[in-house]
């Protein structure tokens, strides 16, 4: 790719590049962008800082307080259709966590997610609303274990637990 496009900018996302961080940059030189699970966010923003010749290549892997907060896993759909009509999706998908506290012998989440964080219900229903208002009918909450969103940071109330006091919201 480097030879044919050398402009084109190359980086790894996700729990492997979490996991294996600047190690990365030494066994595959090419790649210019490696970033963690907690930093999806800020991609375009290192994109822009390499194009335009501020930094030279990104290693972002580290824990970000409060990044739960900036966790959406649907994509805005653009002008598509006929007439450049745009696309209107009736289903979305909306991260309510992020994390497991599990450390399931097999999985890997844990270490590179981290801890489970919850977003705030506020948050979560002023996306959904947003959402709704966008044409989406059917709206799939996401999270390692749903059933465990906000145990730490919502308390219960009238004996509902966080994940009840989502629905209900």
């Amino acid at each position: 790719v480097r030879r044919h496009r050398p402009q084109v900018v190359l980086g790894l996302l996700g729990c492997m590049a979490q996991s294996r961080g600047a190690r990365l940059l030494e066994q595959l030189p090419d790649v210019d962008l490696v970033i963690g699970t907690q930093k999806f966010h800020r991609a375009a923003d290192y994109l822009d800082e390499i194009l335009a010749g501020q930094r030279e290549k990104i290693v972002d892997v580290e824990a970000e307080a409060g990044s739960e907060g900036t966790i959406k896993e649907h994509l805005p759909r653009g002008p598509g259709g006929a007439n450049g009509a745009a696309a209107r999706p009736v289903t979305a998908f909306v991260s309510i966590m992020q994390g497991c506290n599990q450390y399931c012998t097999f999985c890997i989440v844990p270490y590179t997610r981290g801890e489970e964080r919850s977003r705030t219900i506020p948050d979560i229903v002023a996306e959904c609303g947003q959402l709704a208002e966008r044409g989406v009918r059917e709206i799939t909450l996401l999270g390692q274990i749903v059933t465990s969103y906000g145990k730490r940071e919502i308390p219960a109330r009238d004996g509902k637990s966080g994940f009840v006091q989502l629905l209900e919201a």
